[in-house]
């Protein structure tokens, strides 16, 4: 109840700020006063909840004194619908600010009305007159209402109402009294040291493997025995104990030794269709684009497929959380017999019978759980026992919770990071872990800030083994007001440093990291995850739902999976999970099944599902509507239905297949976050997204849409407009008006033209810039504007064909980490030289004279470097000792080059990815490639026979030192 109460504050925060009226902000602000009365006793009446049941009020001394669950679980109860009934009336009036009809607020004012204390999973048209309310007072009359809505509340209405609230959270705070609970005058707010002080390299340090070795190193001998054709390896053992983690780390290690490698988490789909899970990662793997009809491709075809591409390679598979032996079958069938092939798995369920090759993980010994306590705790991967000394006594009360856990110690020194020197919060920590019965999860949880938690839950309300995109769950939870509003910082920092602090805190797995060791992608253990879902249930934050019937939600998650194999015949195909902080679901629909929105009036909008048929689900309530890819099928009328969800503020609908976005939903006002992403067929937006006035990010990339048709004069709020990719060649046109968007932060893929480069120097706040058609006649309005971006971190500028631009104008960027150009420029590599906190340079269509890597070998911060059709000359040179930080080459279509220098010993002494393509005059190999001692992979593409031959002549003599990828593309 903390993270809805903390949710709320948050919302009145934001309505107070944007209040049009005195009355509106006193009226707000005095709501705000009696919920931070109820606040402080929250924490401690969750923690005496959970309490109940465990055995953990008996170690107290004074148990006596601690009231009965049942009495806590009521008063948490009406906490909970105080908040939720003076949320919708907040929101319903915040409406009238947007000229929204009255009718549909009056309809569902008086539903409010009539609902007094009755949870909101009951549909609120069972509830007559009688109901008793907060606002029962003006029950009687229901003329009434209508003059309230129209002219907002009148004073005596509102003082009366607030006198309702007053009264209500006064005798709360007695309650709280009465059942001697604690009010947290100590609350954390703010965030943990990680947002501050914290490196991510330091972060990620401290989240290593530790006390496996012995088991990694006998899996490597296992998956490095050539002997077999199939070998078949297998990691087992209790939740928690490291099998992923084990696996990850095996995989990462061994992948350099195989042609091909795929890590896939076996999704909840049927047995037979397993196969093709297995061909989506050897597609991607080798860096192949999927065939559009790959889900609707029969089983024969796809383990033909499978055969083709595998044929004569060595191929690693792993697969995460195998329940059967059947699943191994079925896979191990669909493999071919002239390759050979390492599989690796993972099982809670198996114990390992039947099969030969398999570890049984056991709990971490004593030294080992020391080392990765101290890690977590302290944010180190150097183990320094003399820390531990003041802290030895509750460090070994607290590890014999764990039983050794890996799992356990990761989230309970996650937890102890922010303080870890002090030892009362060590002995506080072990006496709540004790009371919660060793419940590691729910202590560390209880732990957490509640903005924090709100952002957890969130997570776990997408699909399992989701790995979701760091900057897009941040705009995200800034849209749905998850982030805390701190001085001189944006809302996307503190989002990023909230993320951080999950990552820490072992609540989110770090899965990608970017060549410059920022963290790209995260995903949600399942133990984690499931723990959530409960969590929230809970809370009231959510209604699991299976089969029938009819619910309210506020938030609902579509995407495409098959019938479970998981799941009994007898149950449903859907799943249901939890939202951040009301009542959410998360649907695995069927991939015949058409989705159809259906209403009866514009209060009363349900969804239903051909397939499944589950009943319907009543959105007029909802905040959230997120659809993440896979639907097939959408009926034609839904789009119009979205009108209805007048409280939405994100909408996403990756890759659904619409052909046009309706004028309706410009009737959204409070909407956030439109995301369009992968609608390949939307092809238009309507005029009437001008009227969206709280938008914030605009998402269109891989769609048809050529030209924004509307001004966004109105759209003062947007921070971030993508329109195209910063590598495709489409550049949107949009009106010229960009010069209220003080707040823009990403402008991607916009067509530029004389006015628009004019009024760039308006958004002083952009971070990232990518714009097309550039010409010479801009270069002078670019410089003007390049001058007032001084937080300006990512630059793409894609030339106007047969145009050359001359950079020479340009004052350095020198807080730019990112550079894109595509098209000639003149005088290119000398300014380029100039940006010394540059760590991505890609440059493609560009002939340059000059050796690019001479040019530039002085940027010591450079990670990334590719070079497409963008050298004329026939020979690089690679300085000596330089490019120390350099992690990934790429030279392609460079159709002059013959031939380069020697690489000597500390040249590039990080580099991990070499890529040649396309060069048809390059015989052979740099000379002293063998320096390059992080070398892991090694792509060839499309290159001339001798070369192939000396490369795989190479990686014969160094067969464990890198992975060689030859391909051949059309």
């Amino acid at each position: 109840m903390a993270v809805v109460v903390d949710n709320l504050l948050r919302k009145l925060d934001e309505r107070i700020n944007y209040a049009y009226s005195p009355s509106v902000t006193s009226f707000l602000s005095e709501i705000k006063t009696q919920f931070q009365k109820i606040q402080p006793y929250l924490d401690e009446a969750e923690w005496m909840r959970e309490m109940e049941g465990e055995g953990g009020i008996d170690v107290l001394e004074n148990s006596q004194q601690y009231p009965s669950n049942s009495m806590v679980i009521k008063w948490l109860f009406k906490v909970g619908h105080l908040v939720h009934e003076v949320e919708d009336v907040i929101d319903t009036l915040y409406l009238q600010s947007f000229d929204v009809k009255v009718d549909a607020v009056s309809t569902r004012i008086q539903r409010f009305l009539s609902i007094g204390c009755y949870p909101k999973t009951q549909d609120l048209t069972t509830f007559g007159p009688q109901g008793q309310g907060f606002m029962h007072l003006i029950n009687q009359g229901l003329g009434f209402i209508k003059f309230l809505v129209r002219y907002w509340v009148s004073s005596d209405l509102l003082k009366q109402f607030l006198e309702e609230v007053a009264m209500t959270a006064a005798a709360l705070e007695e309650e709280a009294h009465e059942m001697h609970l604690r009010a947290d005058s100590t609350r954390q707010i703010a965030l943990n040291r990680v947002a501050h002080e914290t490196s991510t390299e330091r972060l990620l340090q401290s989240t290593k493997m530790v006390g496996r070795e012995t088991e990694l190193e006998l899996l490597k001998h296992k998956l490095e025995d050539d002997g077999q054709s199939l070998a078949v390896v297998g990691v087992v053992g209790l939740t928690g104990i490291g099998k992923t983690t084990l696996a990850t780390r095996a995989y990462e290690t061994m992948k350099r030794n195989f042609d091909c490698c795929s890590f896939i988490f076996l999704p909840r789909i049927p047995i037979e269709d397993l196969p093709r899970e297995v061909l989506k990662g050897i597609l991607k793997s080798l860096c192949l684009m999927a065939p559009a009809n790959l889900d609707g491709m029969d089983m024969l075809s796809v383990i033909e497929m499978i055969h083709h591409y595998l044929h004569g390679k060595k191929f690693l598979l792993v697969l995460d959380d195998v329940l059967t032996l059947d699943e191994l079958n079925c896979i191990t069938n669909a493999l071919p017999h002239d390759c050979k092939v390492k599989l690796l798995f993972t099982s809670t369920g198996l114990d390992g019978k039947g099969l030969n090759n398999v570890i049984h993980l056991k709990p971490l010994a004593e030294e080992h759980a020391y080392k990765l306590l101290y890690n977590r705790a302290f944010l180190d991967d150097i183990y320094l026992p003399c820390m531990f000394r003041p802290l030895a006594r509750e460090a070994t009360k607290i590890l014999e919770m764990c039983e050794g856990s890996p799992l356990a110690i990761a989230t309970v020194g996650g937890a102890l990071s922010s303080n870890p020197n002090e030892p009362p919060e060590w002995v506080r920590f072990h006496d709540r872990l004790k009371m919660a019965g060793h419940k590691y999860m729910l202590t560390c949880y209880a732990s957490l800030p509640p903005v924090l938690k709100s952002c957890f839950l969130y997570a776990a309300f997408l699909p399992p083994h989701f790995e979701f995109q760091c900057k897009w769950l941040q705009r995200l939870w800034i849209a749905e007001g998850f982030v805390e509003t701190l001085p001189n910082r944006t809302a996307e920092e503190v989002a990023e440093s909230q993320m951080l602090e999950l990552v820490q805190r072992n609540f989110l797995q770090v899965r990608q990291v970017g060549p410059d060791g920022e963290i790209l992608s995260c995903w949600i253990l399942q133990p984690l995850r499931k723990f959530a879902h409960r969590r929230a249930q809970q809370d009231h934050i959510c209604t699991i739902f299976e089969s029938g019937g009819n619910l309210f939600m506020d938030r609902l998650l579509l995407h495409n999976k098959k019938p479970s194999r998981r799941n009994s015949n007898k149950r449903s195909n859907i799943e249901n999970v939890t939202s951040d902080a009301r009542k959410g679901s998360t649907y695995d629909i069927v991939s015949d099944s058409e989705i159809t929105l259906v209403s009866r009036d514009i209060d009363d909008i349900k969804i239903t599902m051909t397939k499944p048929n589950f009943g319907e689900i009543n959105l007029s309530r909802l905040y959230t509507f997120l659809v993440l890819g896979g639907v097939e099928r959408w009926a034609s009328a839904n789009s119009s239905k979205l009108s209805a969800f007048k409280l939405l503020s994100v909408l996403e609908f990756h890759g659904l297949p619409i052909e046009d976005l309706v004028s309706t939903v410009g009737d959204l006002c409070l909407l956030r976050y439109l995301g369009l992403r992968g609608c390949k067929k939307l092809r238009t937006l309507p005029n009437t997204l001008i009227e969206l006035q709280k938008l914030q990010t605009l998402d269109i990339r891989e769609t048809s849409v050529t030209v924004l048709p509307f001004p966004l004069t109105s759209l003062r709020k947007l921070r971030h407009l993508f329109l195209a990719s910063s590598f495709s060649d489409r550049a949107v046109d949009f009106p010229v008006q960009i010069e209220y968007l003080g707040d823009l932060q990403t402008l991607a893929g916009a067509k530029l033209t004389e006015d628009i480069a004019r009024n760039l120097q308006y958004l002083s706040q952009l971070r990232k810039l990518s714009i097309g058609e550039v010409e010479p006649s801009h270069m002078e309005h670019l410089h003007v504007a390049f001058n007032e971006m001084n937080s300006l971190r990512s630059l793409t500028l894609k030339c106007k064909r047969r145009k050359q631009i001359d950079v020479k104008s340009l004052d350095p960027l020198l807080n730019l980490e990112k550079l894109r150009i595509g098209g000639q420029a003149h005088d290119l590599l000398h300014w380029v030289s100039l940006l010394s906190s540059l760590k991505y340079f890609y440059l493609w269509d560009c002939p340059l004279n000059q050796d690019p890597l001479q040019a530039l070998h002085h940027l010591h911060s450079l990670t990334v470097l590719s070079l497409c059709n963008s050298y004329e000359g026939e020979q690089i040179y690679f300085p000596e000792n330089s490019f120390r930080s350099l992690r990934k080459l790429s030279i392609l279509h460079c159709r002059q080059l013959n031939g380069w220098s020697n690489v000597t010993s500390g040249t590039m002494a990080k580099l991990e990815i070499f890529t040649v393509a396309s060069c048809s005059k390059l015989t052979m190999l740099p000379r002293g490639i063998e320096n390059l001692a992080s070398l892991q992979v090694l792509h060839v593409i499309n290159m001339p026979e001798t070369f192939v031959k000396e490369a795989r002549e190479f990686h014969s003599k160094w067969p464990s030192k890198f992975s060689l990828h030859v391909q051949r593309r059309p």
